[in-house]
C-alpha cells in the first residue's frame, strides 16, 4: 500500500520539478567549476528556498548529506590543528564551499520526483550538446578551444585536440580534461545502455565513439565492466537480432580490435602502459607524500585542504590518494560511510533505476582508484544530480 501511494504522489508538482531539475542539469554540466563556484553557491541556496516553500511541509532531508557535515567538522579540526599546508585561507575556504555545494544539490535532488521519460530525454539532450563540442574539436574547428579556454581555462589538455593523428587526438569537450569527458560519457552510458529490456544498441556505438576519442584506458576498461555487468543483470533480456549483434561488437571490441592496425595506435587501447607508467607514477607520488608527512596528526587528520596544483609533488591524481593525503583516515572512513549509504539508498530503488544507481556506483569506486571524481566539483556534483532524485520506475517492483 505504502509503494502504491509513493508512485501515486510522484507526480505531485511535476512541472516545478522538471524545470528545477533541468536548470540543475544545465547548472552541474555546463557550469560547475572552481570559477562560479561561489556564484552557483548563491544560486542553488535560492532553489533550495522556493523548492522548500514548493513542497509545503513535505520537505526532506537525505542522510547521505551527513559525511559531508563531517567533512567540515574535520576541515575545522585541522584548522584547529594548524597543519603546515593548512596557510591559504582561500584554499580553506574553496574546500568549505565544495562541501556545501554537495550538500545544498543532495538536498534540492533527494526532494525531487521525476518521471522515467523526462530523466531519460534530460541527459540525452545533454549528452548530444556535449558530444557536439567533442565533434567540433574532432574536425579542428579553431574557434571552439578559443571559447573553451575562455569560458573556462587555460588548459594545456586543449593541445591534444588539436593534432590530426587518430592516434595522438584526445579531447575532453566542455570538461576539457578527457579522463573526466570518459567519466561523464560512462555515467550516461549508466543511463542510455538499455531501455525496455532490452540493448540500445545505436546509442552504445555512439557511447563508445566518444569514449574511444577520449583516450582514456581506465575509461575502456570500466566501460566494459559496465556493459558485462548490466547485461548479465537483465534476466529476462530479449535475446534477438539486436542482443546477438551487440555481443559480437563487445567481443571484436575487446579481443580483435585492439590487435587491428588501426586499434592498435589508439591510446584507449594500451591498456599496459596505463598500469606500467600512469598508475605506477600516480602511487609513486602518493607515497612520497606519506613519507615527507606521516606523523599522527596527519595519519589520522590529513595534510588539510590546499590547491595541490600548487605543489607539483603533490600531483597524485586519484581520488583514494587524495583522500588519505588531504583528510586522513578518518577522511576514508567518512567516504566509505557515503559508500554504504548510496548502497543502502540503492536498495530501495527498482528495476532500472537500480541498475542505473549501481552502474554509477562502479564507475565511482573504480575511477577513484586512478582519477579525480570526488575532489572534481564538476563530476562529483553531476554524479549526485544523477542519483539523488525519485524517479518513477520502468519495471514493477518483483512481489
Amino acid at each position: 500500500m505504502n509503494s502504491k501511494q509513493s508512485l501515486q504522489k510522484i507526480n505531485d508538482h511535476p512541472y516545478v520539478d522538471r524545470v528545477i531539475y533541468s536548470i540543475l542539469s544545465v547548472i552541474v554540466v555546463f557550469l560547475m567549476v572552481n570559477k562560479y563556484m561561489r556564484i552557483i553557491i548563491i544560486f542553488l541556496c535560492i532553489i533550495v528556498i522556493i523548492e522548500y516553500f514548493n513542497k509545503k511541509g513535505n520537505f526532506v532531508v537525505s542522510k547521505a548529506v551527513l559525511p559531508f557535515y563531517f567533512y567540515l567538522l574535520l576541515i575545522l579540526v585541522q584548522i584547529f590543528l594548524k597543519n603546515t599546508w593548512h596557510t591559504e585561507i582561500n584554499m580553506i575556504v574553496k574546500e568549505i564551499i565544495r562541501n556545501l555545494i554537495y550538500i545544498i544539490i543532495i538536498t534540492i535532488t533527494s526532494n525531487l520526483k521525476l518521471d522515467w521519460s523526462y530523466y531519460y530525454k534530460n541527459w540525452g539532450i545533454l549528452f548530444l550538446l556535449v558530444s557536439t563540442v567533442l565533434l567540433m574539436q574532432f574536425l579542428h574547428i579553431p574557434i571552439i578551444n578559443i571559447i573553451l579556454s575562455n569560458f573556462y581555462y587555460e588548459s594545456v589538455q586543449l593541445l591534444t585536440s588539436e593534432y590530426n593523428s587518430i592516434s595522438q587526438f584526445r579531447a575532453g569537450s566542455i570538461f576539457l580534461n578527457p579522463n573526466v569527458l570518459s567519466i561523464y560519457t560512462l555515467m550516461m552510458m549508466s543511463i542510455f545502455l538499455i531501455k525496455k529490456k532490452e540493448i540500445n544498441i545505436w546509442m552504445t556505438l555512439i557511447l563508445i565513439s566518444v569514449l574511444i576519442l577520449t583516450g582514456s584506458r581506465t575509461g575502456f576498461i570500466v566501460g566494459i565492466t559496465l556493459l558485462i555487468i548490466n547485461f548479465l543483470s537483465i534476466k529476462k533480456i530479449r535475446i534477438n537480432l539486436k542482443s546477438i549483434i551487440f555481443l559480437i561488437l563487445l567481443v571484436f571490441t575487446i579481443v580483435i580490435f585492439p590487435q587491428t592496425s588501426f586499434g592498435s595506435v589508439l591510446r584507449i587501447f594500451d591498456i599496459r602502459s596505463g598500469f606500467t607508467t600512469s598508475i605506477f607514477i600516480k602511487q609513486q607520488r602518493f607515497f612520497e607524500v606519506i613519507k615527507k608527512s606521516l606523523n599522527i596528526s596527519t595519519l589520522f587528520f590529513g595534510l588539510g585542504p590546499f590547491d595541490y596544483r600548487e605543489l607539483d609533488n603533490l600531483m597524485i591524481d586519484f581520488d583514494y590518494g587524495y583522500i588519505i593525503s588531504y583528510y586522513g583516515l578518518i577522511g576514508m572512513l567518512i567516504y566509505t560511510f557515503f559508500i554504504l549509504l548510496l548502497i543502502k539508498i540503492n536498495k530501495q530503488s527498482m528495476g532500472i533505476i537500480f541498475l542505473i544507481h549501481n552502474s554509477l556506483i562502479i564507475i565511482m569506486l573504480m575511477f577513484s582508484l586512478t582519477a579525480g571524481f570526488y575532489f572534481d566539483l564538476r563530476i562529483f556534483s553531476i554524479f549526485l544530480v544523477l542519483f539523488f532524485p525519485t524517479i518513477k520506475p520502468v519495471f514493477p517492483k518483483r512481489m
